[in-house]
């Protein structure tokens, strides 16, 4: 059990070695937050600039995906408006003629 956990320290500190080598290269736009020893999980956290460009991103998109949608009901209420208008047409029409034919 020692030397699993010896061998997953080593594999943990060579990780944590490779991403501080990326956040080098990178340029500090790379954070390490935190270590897991037994789940090697090391969390990257991008910095505020990438942070706010993914923010800036992610509203762009939301507003896009709306405006889409609001575009797509008004279009289909339109549709809806004017089928609900010729079918009234035609109900009027239908009576007219029966009430012309009852007389």
């Amino acid at each position: 059990m020692n030397e699993i956990l010896i061998e997953k320290n080593e594999e943990l500190r060579a990780e944590i070695q490779m991403l501080k080598a990326k956040k080098e290269a990178a340029n500090g736009q790379l954070k390490i937050k935190g270590k897991h020893l037994l789940g090697l999980q090391v969390k990257v956290i991008p910095s505020r600039r990438e942070a706010s460009k993914m923010a800036f991103t992610n509203f762009v998109l939301t507003v896009a995906g709306v405006s889409a949608v609001i575009l797509l009901m008004r279009t289909d209420v339109k549709q809806s408006a004017s089928i609900f208008k010729r079918n009234v047409r035609q109900i009027r029409h239908w009576l007219e003629e029966e009430s012309a034919s009852a007389t």
